[in-house]
């Protein structure tokens, strides 16, 4: 009972604490697959809004619209990739990437600077001619045009982590405190603590510590938000006075006036352990996460979580009260909402609501005519047919009724009376502005704004080809750069040649297959209002003629014709060479496995048991066992020089092995010989003595350890049938003892060395056979829960078919 007080209190206070406090999300798109998923550690945009990125893992990749694509060469060795920390861009086509060395690219793969340390934490361009490379204990300084490093004295610098610049002044986030550079060149101290990271906030610096986000003022370095640790890189808004924070404690905005939020997705999740992020070519945000790659359009727009549909319904108006506060008419009431909280205020009445107006007051209006919200409830003001409009100036409130105006003083008691003028519509503000969406109810501020963007127009990302030569497919992929969403869902047109435009609807990939050889032009444009300011990029395609067409092609086709036909004589020749050596191989093969089934140990094991019957005066038993043995031994050394035998005598010969190991083992264990109902066994025939060894197998390494053990379960199964996956014989030899694992364990000796040379020989006969008939012959091996079970697959031969 206890338990479950507590429980409500629980609930009942986190329900409090979502209806007091207000959580903001922002909308965020993934721009890759679940399954592809990168560790990035810093990201960069080219020219033409293409976003590069080093990883840790994975080299240096840049994304063309749809996935991202290797730039750099990857070892042939995966535990040998370079782990790359940093990235930037001096000018286009000119690239330094950071991490063990500074690396530059070269139109088509990166080389090694002169950088003088094997260590690479952080790259920054100054924007004034200038490219800094920051190691764990110093920094280093080039020209964009030179070759050379410069080393800076920083005094006590040590475990740098990260460098942050404005308007001249270079910062360094180290575990030995944060350090500044002046832009007279001289380096000093600001915090003696770790850093982590570093950024600036309009005019002013933070740092992120161990104890929180600090900010330096007047009074020093004090503590904003406690909750931003570890490190994080930023963006600055627009205007230079606000920051974006996206780190180790996910995604927050910092105002000048030192106010933070932290922002969710519009699922409510937070945004947790942020890697790296950005400004977009669209004039938003690219943050990568752990596994993934984020977009986010409209980082301004902010969604209170409060006012999610399934919450409060769908807002239809919404009447703003200063700069966080306002009014929302649902389909489920109209609620007030600010910084401390939302409350639901009910319906002032029954019907479709018109509109709310903020103005002495709250009041409402629509089919229910015109209610004031005083005194905790609503009260009607006279009006009690549909009100479809209300105006006000000064003190003075105009309505409007079955398109009639009438106005009246705001009094507690208004008395409206037909007029002729009315007042202007009141201009909504620019910023702050509240916006209606499908996620709830957006307060959209400008102060909150990235900034414009690259100039929006239409691209060529790449183009995909095997070869050049015709008939293979070319693959064109295009893009938007500087739109939003990346201009998803903008109609894009391709010509080839000068020829008609042909639709590509909102695919962003061209596939043009079976090109003839020649030349080619393909022009594209977006379709729409202003698709003529996005431009028509162009790009030419070289199509070379097919191979076998060209004149060059038929001397050496040619002789690479008569060189192929005298290799296959050759080949032809040496398979059958081969084939007799299989033969001979496969007959000395078959005499070393006849050997291998009747070895010594048996023949003495057996005149041990006939011995020990005679000495326990069994005289009858030891006939019986006599008589087994002799017609096994008569059965070995005529089929010696047999290459096959039928399946009955086979199967006699087993049953004879079978009975000795049973009385050898005082009938230890059961067998039972199945043969499919059908079968004939007269007429059928195989290899001779080709199942014993596996029967051997059974007995010996499976049963034998369980006989020891006093255990008298053991059975023995043997079927003999036709083969469900075609015609073939199937022989299955299945025992329950103790498996395969453990009599590799309890195997020693002689006794092991025989069983792996049985299988061993086995096999061969098996590869002798399928090459001397052409026909196939295998073996499988399974292991059951108890026992194994061995499968062979043998060719239906019959004794007629034999000899014809």
């Amino acid at each position: 009972m206890l338990r479950r007080f507590f429980l409500w209190v629980l609930l009942g206070s986190s329900t409090w604490a979502w209806a007091q406090a207000p959580m903001y999300a922002v909308v965020t798109e993934s721009m890759l697959a679940n399954s592809d998923g990168h560790l990035i550690t810093d990201m960069a945009l080219d020219t033409n809004g293409l976003l590069w990125v080093t990883t840790e893992n994975e080299g240096i990749l840049r994304y063309d619209g749809e996935r991202f694509n290797r730039m750099d060469r990857a070892p042939e060795n995966p535990d040998d990739e370079r782990y790359y920390s940093a990235i930037c861009m001096l000018r286009p086509k000119l690239w330094l990437a950071g991490g063990d060395g500074v690396y530059i690219w070269k139109g088509g793969d990166w080389e090694r600077s002169a950088y003088p340390e094997n260590s690479c934490v952080d790259l920054l361009n100054t924007g004034m001619g200038r490219i800094y490379a920051l190691s764990p204990s110093r920094v280093y300084y080039r020209g964009l045009s030179e070759d050379t490093w410069t080393e800076e004295s920083v005094p006590g610098l040590s475990g740098a982590y990260q460098m942050a610049q404005k308007e001249g002044i270079v910062l360094i986030a180290s575990e030995s405190g944060l350090w500044m550079r002046s832009p007279s060149g001289l380096w000093t101290q600001l915090l003696d603590e770790p850093v982590s990271s570093a950024m600036p906030l309009g005019k002013r610096w933070m740092a992120i510590t161990d104890a929180g986000l600090k900010i330096l003022g007047d009074e020093g370095w004090t503590v904003m938000e406690p909750l931003v640790r570890g490190y994080h890189s930023y963006v600055t808004t627009a205007d230079g006075q606000n920051t974006w924070l996206m780190g180790e404690s996910g995604l927050w905005y910092v105002r000048q006036d030192g106010v933070t939020a932290r922002l969710y997705t519009h699922g409510g999740l937070e945004l947790e352990t942020l890697r790296q992020g950005i400004s977009s070519d669209a004039g938003g945000l690219f943050v990568a996460t752990e596994k993934g790659l984020l977009r986010m359009d409209a980082p301004e727009r902010w969604f209170d979580l409060r006012t999610l549909p399934f919450r409060i319904g769908p807002i239809s108006h919404v009447a703003a009260h200063g700069t966080d506060s306002c009014w929302v008419a649902t389909s489920l009431g109209i609620y007030s909402l600010g910084p401390k909280g939302i409350r639901n205020h009910g319906k002032p009445g029954t019907g479709l609501v018109s509109g709310l107006t903020l103005h002495q007051g709250a009041w409402a209006y629509g089919e229910f005519g015109l209610y004031r919200f005083r005194s905790g409830q609503w009260e009607n003001m006279g009006l009690t047919t549909w009100v479809t409009e209300v105006r006000w100036k000064m003190d003075s409130l105009f309505v409007l009724q079955n398109g009639q105006w009438s106005g009246a003083l705001a009094s507690r008691t208004p008395r409206f009376q037909p007029v002729t003028r009315v007042p202007a519509s009141a201009e909504m503000p620019s910023t702050p502005r509240w916006i209606q969406d499908v996620y709830g109810l957006a307060i959209e501020s400008l102060d909150r704004a990235i900034g414009r963007g690259m100039k929006p127009s239409l691209l060529i990302r790449s183009v995909e080809r095997r070869t050049k030569k015709e008939n293979d497919p070319v693959v064109i992929k295009v893009g938007f750069r500087g739109l939003p969403q990346a201009g998803n869902g903008i109609p894009v047109e391709y010509q080839i040649d000068g020829g008609d435009w042909i639709s590509m609807g909102s695919n962003r990939r061209l596939t043009l297959e079976r090109l003839r050889a020649g030349q080619y032009q393909i022009r594209f444009r977006a379709t729409g209002p202003r698709g003529d300011l996005w431009g028509q990029p162009t790009v030419a395609i070289e199509v070379l003629p097919a191979a076998w067409k060209r004149p060059s092609f038929w001397v050496p086709a040619l002789a690479l014709m008569l060189f192929l036909l005298g290799m296959a004589g050759v080949i032809a020749w040496r398979r059958a060479r081969d084939r007799a050596t299989w033969n001979q191989e496969k007959a000395e093969l078959e005499r070393m496995a006849l050997r291998l089934q009747m070895n010594p140990h048996f023949t003495f094991n057996a005149l041990e048991s006939i011995s020990a019957f005679i000495l326990e005066k069994q005289p009858k038993e030891a006939v019986t066992y006599l008589n087994k043995f002799s017609r096994l031994m008569r059965y070995t050394l005529e089929s010696a020089e047999d290459s096959h035998v039928s399946l009955a005598r086979e199967q006699e010969a087993l049953e004879n092995y079978i009975a000795l190991e049973q009385m050898r083992f005082d009938q230890g264990f059961h067998s039972v010989f199945q043969v499919e109902e059908g079968l004939d066994t007269q007429s059928l025939i195989i290899a001779p003595m080709l199942v014993q060894p596996l029967v051997e197998n059974a007995i010996l390494h499976g049963l034998r350890p369980k006989i020891k053990d006093g255990q008298t379960d053991g059975v023995l199964k043997i079927y003999v049938g036709h083969d469900a996956q075609g015609p073939s014989l199937l022989i299955q030899v299945e025992d329950n003892g103790i498996g395969r694992e453990a009599a590799k364990k309890q195997k020693s000796g002689d006794e092991g060395e025989k069983r792996s040379a049985a299988t061993r020989i086995l096999q061969s006969r098996l590869s002798a056979l399928q090459v001397q008939t052409g026909r196939p012959h295998s073996m499988v091996v399974e292991d059951l829960n108890d026992g194994t079970r061995v499968t062979l697959v043998l060719p239906l031969n019959h004794e007629w078919s034999e000899n014809d």
